[in-house]
């Protein structure tokens, strides 16, 4: 009887000491070196831009000017993160619009009327806020209904942090 109540014990210490060593490697390679995060992205970095929120029947939108506009990144989590950004955007009501410069990465606008993606990929530490610079160049102005004073480059119809 007092054997068989060591062999259980010795079996029981092998697979806590296993599962120990799992947890630890997970712990020290999937999270150190493969990037594994205990955190979500989407849930701790974020997009802010210098122009206000709009909405439409509750869908949100920023109009960004003609010329050079800002979009902060903010890492609200206590993790580095590695991620890549994903702007849905379309040309503006002038239909004028000819390139966007995004972090030194030229898009030319194609069709008009057509909605086209722009990607960065990014780094963030700890609490960090970081800066991309977006240029929009627009072969002429572009103001609409007579009240608005804005010079229109394109829309952010939404984003995607992935």
């Amino acid at each position: 009887m007092l054997k068989k109540s060591r062999v259980v014990n010795l079996l029981v210490g092998l697979f806590l000491l296993f599962n120990s060593t799992l947890i630890f490697l997970y712990a020290v390679i999937g999270m150190k070196y493969f990037g594994h995060k205990e955190t979500e992205i989407s849930n701790s970095v974020v997009l802010r831009f210098d122009v206000p929120t709009e909405y439409v029947l509750n869908d949100s939108f920023w109009w960004l000017l003609d010329g050079s506009n800002q979009i902060k990144i903010v890492n609200f989590s206590n993790e580095r993160h590695y991620g890549r950004i994903k702007l849905n955007i379309s040309d503006n009501p002038c239909n004028n619009v000819e390139i966007i410069t995004l972090n030194k990465t030229n898009y030319v606008f194609g069709n008009q009327g057509e909605d086209i993606e722009l990607f960065h990929v990014f780094s963030i530490a700890p609490y960090e806020k970081k800066y991309m610079e977006i240029i929009i160049k627009t072969r002429n102005q572009c103001n609409v209904k007579g009240e608005d004073k804005r010079n229109f480059g394109i829309r952010i119809n939404g984003w995607v942090i992935r």
